[in-house]
């Protein structure tokens, strides 16, 4: 018997023939075949997440492209905004002042007078005498803010010039709030409308 198995071993190590026949017998040729198959598919799986990947990798690209692009039209879009917002606020400014010309002449004050300048950081409207300054403020719409930034920038005027300075605001509208914070502080408020006259409907213009 052990001479038949010392045969035996010695055919599987050198007879391939031998060896492939025992392993049919066995089942293993079909277990073989079919790790075989395994790998084969497991290779083509590969493959096709390689496809994949490379399609989404395309997508995913094309995508932050296009929201680049949307992304440098919105800056554009607000720059523009932004651009036009400005150039209305000027005309309107421009507009409103030019309706208080008449106002502002009985006061003294000539529109040619008014001088734009920068102090502090801030943009400042004024009107410089020997004796005094007077800071101009125009608005559509006269709101408490606008009263007590018009009140920082008389401060400051008066700081930098070392004179009596006082502030007149004018505006299309003014609220109540705003016209008695202006009265607290002493700034002139000039109304195109009567205050019985605005409201929700009223029209600025």
């Amino acid at each position: 018997m052990d001479v038949l198995k010392s045969e035996i071993l010695e055919l599987l190590d050198k007879d391939k023939e031998f060896r492939y026949a025992v392993a049919g017998y066995l089942g293993l040729s079909e277990i073989l075949k079919r790790l075989g198959d395994l790998t084969d598919g497991q290779t083509k799986l590969r493959e096709d997440f390689g496809k994949l990947y490379a399609q989404f990798s395309l997508r995913f690209e094309e995508h932050d492209r296009k929201f680049n692009e949307i992304a440098l039209e919105l800056k554009s879009l607000r720059k523009e905004v932004g651009g036009l917002g400005e150039t209305l606020g000027v005309l309107v400014e421009d507009y409103i002042i030019e309706k208080f010309g008449d106002e502002l002449r009985r006061r003294g004050l000539s529109l040619e007078e008014i001088r734009s300048l920068t102090v502090e950081g801030k943009e400042i409207d004024a009107v410089f005498r020997d004796n005094e300054a007077i800071v101009v403020e125009v608005k559509s719409v006269v709101r408490g803010e606008d009263i007590r930034d018009l009140a920082r920038k008389q401060e400051i005027i008066e700081r930098a010039f070392k004179r009596p300075t006082r502030a007149i605001i004018a505006g299309i509208r003014v609220d109540s709030a705003a016209e008695n914070l202006a009265k607290d502080l002493r700034i002139e408020v000039l109304r195109r409308l009567p205050r019985k006259q605005i409201g929700p409907g009223t029209p600025l213009l």
